[in-house]
């Protein structure tokens, strides 16, 4: 549990990502910590269902990604996920 809610650098990560997407599709989405980890993007009325399946596939793909930073002892980049999601 500490990896997903307490870590300072994954809580910087799912920060930028979700600040990254709000970019991307205009809006100003603050899920909760339990939203993140469960993804409960149901909870979120300010989305459509289309983004509502777009964030969800979003944080599994950076939960994983940070997941995988920490089994092989990489420094998690934030840029690096960016690089990764635009193929």
């Amino acid at each position: 549990m500490h990896t997903f809610l307490e870590c300072d650098i994954s809580i910087a990560v799912y920060s930028n990502t979700i600040k990254w997407f709000n970019d991307i599709h205009k809006l100003n989405v603050k899920p909760s910590a339990q939203q993140i980890l469960f993804n409960l993007t149901d909870e979120i009325d300010l989305l459509t269902s289309t983004q509502k399946r777009r964030l969800d596939l979003l944080l599994l793909l950076m939960k994983h990604y940070v997941y995988l930073c920490k089994v092989f002892h990489k420094y998690v980049n934030i840029s690096k996920l960016k690089t990764q999601l635009q193929i």
